[in-house]
């Protein structure tokens, strides 16, 4: 049987790389051309690996290739407190990292913003207490993991969704867009996907 519900809504806000960024994101990808013109046979780990690695630079992290992160500086939070000052009701953030749960919380409540998080370090017992602070409470952002939260709970309070972070999985994305367009909904659901455009995660927002 079809739901009634709300007509979702879609829009993308640019974040354009830092210098820094686009100069290790440009030599990344030049080395991985280089290794696909060169390897006669390259593992889907080894290609997944380096796009991730692209990915992560966008997102403010440098990683190398013996796993040690250094952060770099990211124009991503400049979307997020334009879109907060643009948005008159709850807010729900989905990440597709922890790190980005993390700095993503500690950015919103530093601009007076009361958040709850919900990835997979939040316990059973804080993960149903964070639900209902955001449905029924004071809090003004949900901030969560699409791989833990955006499944099987319900989110209706807001209205606007947006994705710091996004995954490649299809699923996933379908998943936690209904957490806030479900039966309870009763308004149009804006959903915001910051994205670097020309690069792969513009590719992931295709899929």
């Amino acid at each position: 049987e079809c739901l009634d519900l709300p007509p979702k809504i879609y829009q993308t806000r640019d974040v354009e790389m830092t210098e820094q960024q686009a100069r290790l994101y440009h030599d990344l990808r030049e080395f991985c051309v280089a290794q696909i013109d060169t390897d006669t046979y390259m593992s889907v780990t080894v290609v997944v690996t380096q796009i991730l690695r692209l990915y992560q630079i966008l997102l403010g992290r440098a990683v190398d290739e013996d796993g040690n992160v250094t952060k770099i500086p990211t124009r991503r939070m400049e979307a997020v407190r334009e879109i907060v000052e643009e948005s008159s009701g709850k807010i729900i953030w989905w990440c597709s990292y922890r790190d980005d749960v993390s700095d993503l919380v500690a950015h919103l409540r530093s601009i007076g913003r009361t958040v709850v998080q919900y990835d997979g370090g939040t316990s059973q017992e804080d993960r149903s207490a964070a639900v209902e602070i955001f449905q029924n409470g004071s809090a003004d952002d949900f901030v969560g993991t699409v791989h833990t939260g955006g499944y099987g709970i319900t989110l209706t309070a807001a209205r606007t969704v947006v994705y710091y972070s996004n995954s490649p999985d299809a699923e996933k994305r379908w998943q936690s867009e209904d957490r806030a367009h479900r039966i309870g909904q009763t308004g149009s659901v804006l959903y915001i996907d910051l994205v670097t455009a020309g690069t792969v995660e513009a590719r992931f927002i295709d899929i």
